[in-house]
């Protein structure tokens, strides 16, 4: 009779760490917070919980008063059920939710927004000319934010549509490991608005075919006369800021000081994350 091989599991589990006050879940959390302290950008840890409906419930890492957003901080690459209770976060809050994967220099930036739901008038005229050509259109006029259910998809839930279709009430951007590449997103601090604010990569396009801009990595749709435009925002205002194009994107002298901070930081020594 053959002998069974018993194959022991490992988990890796996050290691819990103490700074600031607060006892943070993971060490990559606390590096951001070193980070956020470093740029003195005001955050509150795990301030309250949502009900997200269907007995689902989330409680956010960070969510920073000054910009009104929520941060989500992630080690491995978020998966479909996360970036969708995510998403569904940006939904119910109103507030925009950034996914941080990865500590802070290491790090991709996937960003969620809620959609404004479509008015039963709509919906009805919609569904009365079921042209995904139209239900497109009127999504990429309003810039993919209305939130357009459909009843074919009344039996289907949530999670399961694709991540770029109107059905789902958020749209995600800049999730490169999902296969999106047309833009590259990042987050920096602004000096003059004392608050961060997000950097945005993209190939501006006029014509016809694919190309691959190999500097950043980003696809679309091209032909010969194209470039990459890439440009900051504010995160509260959503405006572009001024003198920011840019060749390159460029983090702030604060920004790669705070990185640095949160990087050297030894929780071993201490709450402060001095070494």
């Amino acid at each position: 009779m053959a002998r069974r091989r018993m194959l022991k599991e490992t988990v890796v589990k996050a290691i819990e760490t103490r700074y600031n006050g607060h006892r943070f879940r993971s060490r990559t959390e606390a590096r951001w917070a070193v980070l956020l302290n470093h740029l003195g950008v005001k955050y509150e840890y795990e301030p309250e919980g949502y009900d997200l409906g269907n007995g689902v419930r989330y409680l956010p890492d960070f969510y920073l008063p000054a910009e009104d957003i929520f941060l989500e901080i992630k080690g491995p690459e978020p998966t479909l059920a996360e970036l969708h209770k995510a998403g569904m976060l940006a939904h119910h809050s109103d507030k925009d939710v950034y996914i941080l994967q990865g500590a802070p220099g290491d790090h991709a930036v996937i960003l969620l927004r809620g959609r404004f739901r479509a008015t039963p008038e709509i919906v009805d005229w919609l569904d009365a000319c079921p042209s995904g050509y139209v239900r497109g259109a009127i999504d990429h006029h309003l810039a993919g934010d209305l939130y357009i259910p459909h009843k074919a998809y009344e039996t289907v839930p949530e999670s399961e549509v694709a991540l770029g279709s109107t059905n789902r009430p958020y749209k995600v951007w800049g999730a490169r490991t999902f296969g999106w590449k047309d833009a590259h997103y990042d987050i920096d601090y602004d000096p003059a608005a004392r608050r961060l604010c997000l950097w945005i990569a993209t190939i501006a396009s006029r014509h016809g075919r694919e190309i691959t801009d190999e500097r950043y990595g980003l696809y679309t749709v091209a032909m010969d006369d194209c470039a990459t435009e890439i440009y900051r925002v504010d995160i509260v205002t959503r405006e572009e800021l001024p003198g920011t194009f840019s060749p390159a994107i460029e983090l702030s002298e604060e920004f790669q000081a705070g990185i640095a901070a949160a990087k050297s930081a030894r929780f071993e020594f201490g709450e402060n994350g001095a070494g």
